[in-house]
């Protein structure tokens, strides 16, 4: 299908380094509970489902997964710096960037081993990142609502450049 601009425009990296493809996160999810349903049947399947929403208040794959796609564009570069770190970064076409970073936040929270900090600053789209309070992630994985985008990056250093290069048009 076409590649919509914005799709390539969060990278500056050669073209080589950026695959842009289209997935549809509402058949993924479905094809994966059809799946489930096929190896433990109808009722199981239903009582898993039951037991997520008891649980964590919501279906992740209805929060999450069915909000994404079609059209995904993925980077790989390498963060300059003393000690150059490899850079995996993730823009998703996306219907609710904002609704689905508030449901990784839930499940992030219903984990009780980390959450998700709001660490936009005032101007600039929504951005937060993956905290472990008392822990330690050797990367600090961070999300953007950025329009009908939902950008990820392994950390803030390469989030926040992606949003600003869209901004100026690529």
């Amino acid at each position: 299908g076409d590649v919509p601009a914005d799709a390539t425009a969060y990278w500056s990296a050669r073209a080589s380094d950026v695959s842009v493809f289209h997935l549809d996160g509402k058949a993924l999810w479905d094809a994966a509970w059809a799946c489930v349903e096929a190896a433990a049947g109808p009722e199981e399947t239903a009582e898993a489902r039951a037991e997520m929403l008891r649980n964590l208040g919501m279906d992740p794959g209805e929060a999450i997964v069915r909000r994404l796609g079609p059209t995904w564009s993925l980077s790989m570069a390498t963060i300059p710096g003393p000690l150059p770190i490899p850079s995996i970064d993730l823009a998703i076409q996306c219907d609710d960037p904002a609704g689905v970073m508030d449901a990784i936040g839930t499940l992030l929270a219903a984990s009780g081993e980390a959450e998700l900090r709001e660490t936009g600053r005032e101007g600039e789209p929504r951005i937060a990142s993956v905290a472990v309070p008392g822990g330690f992630l050797p990367v600090t994985p961070t999300l953007a609502a950025d329009g009908g985008w939902l950008v990820f990056g392994l950390a803030p250093v390469s989030v926040r450049p992606a949003i600003a290069r869209r901004a100026k048009g690529g």
